[in-house]
């Protein structure tokens, strides 16, 4: 434990001597999962049966707690990555440009597909698109992770993602909210969320979170949150409420008479739904798996060395790629995703009623899925052209 606090204590120090967006930087090997950025969002479908439920629910109020419960109980795999509460957490593989995750998520009749590609390396964005065809839901996002150090590193996520419920013609619009990694000196880090975050229907309801941590003085408790949910139109006067730790339990109740409503586990609340992927050895030159399998498998055996070398093989050959689309004068193009134009009309609409400013000079544009390329995505993705030269 000292030596990796030791460790952890020399890589702050780079951290605190670097300007700028750290975003990019590479964590020491000690401190990488095994998978990559890319994977992430697989966080959201752990739980398919939670999402999928709200399709079966008529009442939009109670449609709204719903997706405030999903994504609750997804945090934990979404900010904890690699890692748990008790052993803290690790850092994704950063992600190549073009490279592409797929996978299922199944749990009962659930069955939900995700698909997710890196559009772009500087800055890092990755766009994201997930549907169950059983009860129509989907969802897309696009994120840009930055990060600063300001006594301790700051995680900024810009972006969000949209669902839609097709059998209510209800779409929700969820954010990113921002981390701050602690634990440095202690030699076991672990994400704080902070600030107050909003989730808004077109419904009319809103799911108002915030986010909060142990405090400098040990007040407070790791890992909570306080939430309400309101029609927009009457604020003041919530419907539900929620409160507890997204690292364990939480409570839902009813806002006037506090009556319990449910108590959630997000540790014990049944098994997780693992990724169903393709066979490494058949998936497509571009697949993250089949590029990142060396450095997944030295990581899994503690092996850094072979972790750093298979990291840079994949580097170099990026740069590489890079410099001949420079000579030839080639511009990079997202396979499955595209930057939409012109009239953000989703995002207007549903955030008309509050400041939530788009940012979208800093992420390209705002991110959609290019539908029929998904559905009709044959191998090889990218023809003659691999990630790895």
């Amino acid at each position: 434990m000292a030596e990796l606090a030791s460790q952890l204590q020399d890589f702050l120090a780079v951290l605190v001597s670097t300007r700028g967006d750290l975003a990019s930087i590479s964590a020491p090997p000690f401190l990488l999962a095994p998978f990559s950025v890319v994977e992430v969002a697989g966080a959201w479908l752990q739980r398919p049966s939670l999402i999928a439920s709200v399709a079966r629910e008529p009442a939009p109020e109670r449609r709204a707690l719903m997706i405030l419960k999903w994504i609750l109980a997804s945090h934990k795999s979404q900010f904890y990555l690699g890692g748990s509460p008790s052993g803290g957490l690790k850092k994704p593989l950063n992600a190549f440009l073009g490279e592409i995750f797929l996978a299922r998520f199944v749990e009962d009749d659930v069955n939900f597909h995700l698909v997710s590609e890196q559009v772009s390396h500087h800055p890092p964005i990755t766009a994201v698109h997930m549907w169950d065809e059983s009860t129509g839901i989907s969802a897309t996002g696009y994120v840009r992770v930055q990060m600063k150090f300001s006594s301790g590193v700051i995680v900024r996520q810009i972006g969000h993602v949209v669902v839609h419920v097709p059998q209510f013609d209800e779409r929700y619009i969820i954010p990113f909210p921002s981390a701050t990694v602690k634990g440095f000196l202690s030699g076991q880090l672990y994400p704080e969320l902070f600030g107050t975050y909003k989730i808004i229907s077109s419904s009319g309801y809103v799911s108002e979170i915030t986010y909060s941590g142990k405090g400098f003085f040990g007040q407070g408790q790791r890992n909570s949150f306080n939430a309400r949910v309101y029609h927009q139109a009457d604020a003041m006067n919530p419907l539900y409420t929620a409160s507890g730790q997204w690292i364990g339990k939480f409570s839902m109740r009813e806002a006037r008479t506090g009556d319990l409503i449910e108590e959630y586990d997000c540790l014990g609340s049944g098994n997780v739904a693992n990724p169903v992927v393709t066979a490494t050895e058949e998936q497509d030159a571009w697949e993250s798996r089949r590029v990142w399998q060396e450095a997944i498998s030295a990581l899994k055996q503690n092996n850094f060395q072979k972790v750093l070398a298979e990291k840079h093989k994949v580097e170099m050959s990026q740069r590489a790629l890079r410099a001949q689309e420079a000579q030839s004068g080639q511009v990079w193009k997202p396979l499955l995703f595209r930057p939409m134009q012109g009239e953000y009309k989703v995002f207007d609409s549903l955030t008309s009623e509050i400041q939530w400013e788009l940012h979208a000079d800093e992420t390209k544009g705002v991110w959609e899925p290019d539908v029929e390329k998904i559905k009709n995505l044959k191998k090889p993705f990218r023809g003659d052209t691999t990630p790895l030269g």
